[in-house]
C-alpha cells in the first residue's frame, strides 16, 4: 500500500490473522487518518508502518508487542495505550517515536499505569503521559456499555471527557452485585448509569 494516497482509513479490527504490520507498509499514504489495529493475536508493528501519513490518532492494542523504527508519523497527536505495562512490549525499537514529537503527543495509558510508562525507555521520553484509559472487567454473566457502545471483557476505555457513563446489564436471572472503580464501590444513578 505505500505511497497509496487514496486510503483514508484502514479498519483490520476484524482481521483474526494479522500478525505484522509490515515494514513501509502505509509509507507516504498522506491521506491515512484513520487505523484500527485488531485484538485477537499478538501483533507486531514493523519500522516505519505509517511514516508519513497523516496518522493524527491511534489506539495500539494490548496484543501489540512490537514497535520498530520510525513507526508513527511527525503529525501524531496522540498515542493510546491498552496495556497497563510497558514490558509487554517485549519487541520494541529505541526509534519507534523518533519521528513524533514527545513534547504535545499526549500518550494515553490505563488508570495506574503512568508511572510505569514514565519510567521505561522509549516511552518515558513522552513528556505528556496521561491516565486517561478505564480498564474494563466483568463476568460472562452480562454486558457493559460506555456511552452506548459494547465493550468487550478486559477492553481499555479511552475518553477525553469530563464525564463518562457506563451502563452494566446483567444476563437475563443475574442482577448487578456490585460495581468498582479505582478499588471505591460506587452506586448507580437513578436511570442505572455509573459515572
Amino acid at each position: 500500500f505505500s505511497n497509496c494516497r487514496s486510503i483514508k482509513s484502514v479498519d483490520f479490527s476484524q482481521c483474526i490473522q494479522l500478525g505484522s504490520l509490515a515494514y513501509n507498509m502505509f509509507r507516504d499514504c498522506q491521506n491515512l487518518t484513520t487505523v484500527l489495529l485488531p485484538t485477537s493475536r499478538a501483533l507486531s508493528i514493523e519500522s516505519e508502518a505509517f511514516y508519513n501519513t497523516n496518522l493524527q490518532h491511534i489506539t495500539l492494542p494490548a496484543n501489540v508487542f512490537g514497535l520498530g523504527d520510525n513507526v508513527f508519523p511527525v503529525s501524531l497527536e496522540s498515542l493510546n495505550v491498552e496495556s497497563a505495562d510497558p514490558a509487554t512490549f517485549t519487541n520494541i525499537s529505541s526509534n519507534a517515536f523518533s519521528r513524533v514529537d514527545l513534547v504535545s503527543c499526549i500518550l494515553n495509558v490505563p488508570a495506574g499505569a503512568s508511572l510505569a510508562y514514565r519510567s521505561t525507555d522509549p516511552w518515558a521520553g513522552f513528556q505528556n503521559i496521561v491516565e486517561a484509559g478505564i480498564k474494563v472487567n466483568y463476568n460472562d454473566h452480562g454486558e457493559v456499555y460506555a456511552d452506548n457502545q459494547r465493550i468487550e471483557m478486559g477492553a481499555v476505555v479511552f475518553h477525553n471527557k469530563e464525564n463518562i457513563a457506563f451502563r452494566v446489564v446483567p444476563a437475563p436471572g443475574y442482577e448487578v452485585g456490585s460495581v468498582r472503580f479505582a478499588k471505591q464501590e460506587i452506586q448507580p444513578a437513578a436511570d442505572g448509569t455509573y459515572m
